[in-house]
């Protein structure tokens, strides 16, 4: 999960692999035709090879039967020939490139493969397995909102009603940059593209894109669980997400980033002018929005501490607006008062935000305000505006100009947003099979007991932690598939979008009622605090969370699919894939941010003092070892990705464990045909498979400076590597890249 610093420690641990934001993500192109001859021939062989074993099986099957009136019983561990173990063994020998040596470079005898059969479509930054699910879920939502008929509940047909005008060209671009126009006008106005109101102050041009576009532009405000007390939620305040990918993008000046910012610019006077502006003194203006935006970027903290306080507290700490009037305006009629509390994050932000806006001319401060408005509706208007979005996204990520998000694709991802747990009951009810979730949910329970027998092993831990570990784990709540309460029940479900009002035949406006939504859903968590029947995510996500407020993990429906779970697959792949993802996820409640939660959510220590420091020791081990490696000549934030690191490092060693128990209590499993493998080496390369990627140079290097996770190669090698089973299983010699005489081990 994504834990850069203590501000993420508060929100949904963004799991175990990070995705580009929707209107980035680009997938359009097949894969087959762009395969090398050599892989293809490779294809073939493995394909003949397994129908020929397979044509053999039934003929000595029939040959036995014939000659035994009374069949034996089959002995046991055997061969696999199912169709599912036929078409697991295609997937997984195409993928492998045996040409590499697996304690060498084992990502590429893993995923050499996978990543020949898989160029990167036009217009795509990166693809994986998480994305190839998603692509092919995106698919089925989309046929579910075209599908004619009536819907049953309220949600369901606002879930259509949005896409619908989502899909409506004709209507958008008709109505061209108008829509956007007059939301300028009604917020005063903005110099760039027209006349602005003087008289409106910095003051009342934030409360209100707050209250009407969820923005707080110089600042980022959430409601969410109150981290010393979880069972009650908080007003959050936090430095602002700027709108390129990273703060290391406006000041660190490499050759790449000065081409990254020109062309940030290049994108502010493009829809500058596209909104009215006058050619000249758009280029000045705008020149003007960049330079402050910098400058946020100079007081932002990659590293914030967190701090409790009340609104009188935080007046006294940031005073360049009146923060008691402003919330009082965006949460009205929601009483506030001085007395209430608010966490803030990055509390040195806050002291100098105050003096940066102080020496900014008024009107370069609402230039920027009414810019990260328009910057947050372009993706409504049309294919005008599209395309100056895409123009900066090739610079960043490095991808092919002209690759568009196919239009439905952007539309069922912003219904998913709006309205995703409506859409996400249609999903479950045509595709999801609500009777997997128990074989998934025993793989929890018996990786919980793995994770627990393996804490009497760790000499580290005193007695006391020991117990208090335990306890937290069998607190630990898991959710597995979709909230049953919430999408089982269709008046509750509407109950829900009740206040969310959509009109026919403007998707512009139904975007603009999305975040008046949002907002309403701000004060109601204000009311009466947040429903355990509410994930954080829809069931459709390829994904996996913990939260460490709630002490949960979630696996939704849509990662329960090949290659991440099939009910029919041998359990060495299961608990290579979903298993590494169950134990990862479980770990997170013990890594560096997680292990300061306890059991009921609470940041609160409950760790003794020696034990906490050897675990700060071997931390800074994983830290180290991470902060070591490299790739396209950048090396890995092992402070950033520790978190995500250790998970991995722990999911990967409790799943085995869990496997290991499984087959002393049911025996061992067939193996599967044509593999000269063992089954727990086939659990090693389950657990590297799910992780393979490609990715533009451009993508590798925003990760380098956004991503929570190591890269995929190093994300692997770096969990293996430390993994004394992976080298007894592969025979590693000791000192071989993938058995390190040294070895950094936390669970």
């Amino acid at each position: 999960m994504d834990m850069e610093d203590d501000e993420a420690m508060l929100s949904v641990d963004d799991d175990v692999a990070r995705f580009p934001e929707s209107e980035l993500s680009v997938n359009t192109v097949g894969r087959r035709s762009f395969w090398p001859q050599g892989r293809r021939e490779k294809g073939l062989l493995v394909t003949v090879l397994v129908l020929t074993l397979t044509l053999l099986c039934c003929v000595v099957t029939l040959v036995v039967q014939n000659q035994l009136p009374v069949p034996e019983k089959p002995k046991k561990p055997g061969v696999c020939m199912t169709r599912e173990c036929v078409h697991i063994t295609n997937r997984v020998l195409n993928s492998l490139d045996l040409s590499a040596d697996p304690c060498n470079d084992f990502y590429s005898y893993a995923c050499g493969g996978w990543i020949d059969m898989n160029p990167l479509p036009n217009g795509q930054a990166s693809s994986n397995p998480m994305d190839i699910l998603e692509r092919g879920n995106l698919q089925r939502l989309k046929g579910v909102l075209e599908t004619n008929g009536t819907k049953e509940s309220q949600s369901e047909q606002k879930s259509q009603r949005f896409y619908q005008s989502c899909m409506d060209m004709d209507a958008i671009e008709k109505a061209g940059a108008q829509p956007l126009v007059d939301v300028i006008e009604k917020l005063g106005g903005w110099n760039i593209s027209g006349r602005w109101n003087r008289s409106i102050n910095l003051q009342n041009v934030l409360q209100d894109v707050t209250k009407n576009f969820t923005l707080g532009c110089l600042f980022e405000l959430s409601i969410d669980d109150n981290p010393v007390d979880s069972q009650r939620v908080s007003l959050q305040l936090a430095q602002p997400n700027l709108v390129l990918p990273s703060r290391d993008y406006y000041f660190n000046n490499t050759e790449e980033n000065i081409k990254i910012q020109e062309a940030y610019l290049e994108y502010m006077q493009d829809l500058s002018l596209l909104l009215g502006g006058e050619e000249n003194a758009t280029r000045h203006a705008m020149r003007d929005v960049l330079e402050f935006e910098k400058q946020l970027a100079v007081i932002s903290t990659p590293n914030s501490a967190m701090r409790v306080m009340n609104i009188s507290d935080l007046q006294n700490l940031s005073p360049f607006i009146d923060w008691l009037a402003y919330l009082k305006v965006v949460f009205y009629p929601f009483m506030m008062e001085p007395s209430d509390t608010i966490v803030v994050f990055s509390e040195n932000y806050f002291q100098k935000i105050t003096a940066l806006c102080k020496r900014t001319p008024l009107e370069v401060l609402n230039n920027y305000v009414v810019w990260r408005v328009v910057q947050k509706l372009i993706p409504s208007l049309g294919n005008q505006f599209e395309t100056v979005r895409n123009k900066l996204k090739d610079v960043i990520f490095g991808t092919e100009k002209g690759g568009f998000v196919p239009r439905w694709q952007k539309c069922v991802l912003e219904t998913d947003r709006v309205i995703g747990m409506g859409l996400g009951a249609l999903y479950v009810k045509r595709y999801f099979d609500v009777h997997q979730t128990i074989q998934v949910e025993k793989m929890i329970e018996s990786t919980r007991l793995a994770f627990n027998k393996n804490l009497d092993t760790l000499s580290w831990m005193d007695n006391v932690t020991r117990s208090a570990a335990l306890e937290k784990s069998n607190s630990m709540r898991d959710k597995v598939g979709y909230s049953h309460p919430l999408l089982d029940d269709a008046a509750k479900l509407d109950s829900i979008y009740i206040k969310l009002n959509l009109v026919n035949g403007s998707y512009f406006q139904n975007v603009l009622s999305s975040y008046l939504f949002d907002v309403e859903g701000w004060r109601d968590l204000l009311r009466y605090g947040r429903s355990t029947d509410t994930w954080r995510v829809t069931p459709p996500t390829v994904n996996a969370y913990y939260t460490p407020t709630e002490n949960s993990m979630v696996f939704p429906a849509g990662i329960l699919q090949e290659p991440f779970y099939d009910k029919a697959a041998p359990m060495f792949i299961n608990y290579g894939s979903i298993g590494t993802v169950i134990g990862h996820e479980l770990t997170h409640a013990f890594d560096d941010k997680g292990s300061r939660y306890n059991y009921n959510g609470n940041l609160k220590e409950w760790w003794e003092a020696g034990t906490r420091k050897q675990f700060e020791e071997k931390a800074g081990c994983m830290e180290q070892q991470y902060g070591a490696y490299e790739e396209q000549g950048r090396h890995v934030n092992g402070h950033r990705t520790l978190g995500e690191n250790i998970a991995d490092n722990g999911g990967l060693h409790v799943a085995f464990q869990a496997y290991e128990q499984w087959v002393e209590t049911n025996g061992k499993e067939q193996s599967l045909p044509a593999m000269n493998l063992t089954n727990q080496q086939l659990f090693f390369i389950a657990f590297a498979q799910t992780w393979c990627s490609v990715q533009t140079p451009q993508a590798l290097e925003e990760s380098f400076v956004t991503d929570n996770h190591s890269p995929p190669r190093l994300r692997i090698k770096g969990a293996l590597s430390n993994s004394a089973e992976f080298a007894r299983h592969f025979g590693c010699k000791l000192g071989s890249a993938m058995n390190p005489e040294k070895k950094c081990q936390i669970w």
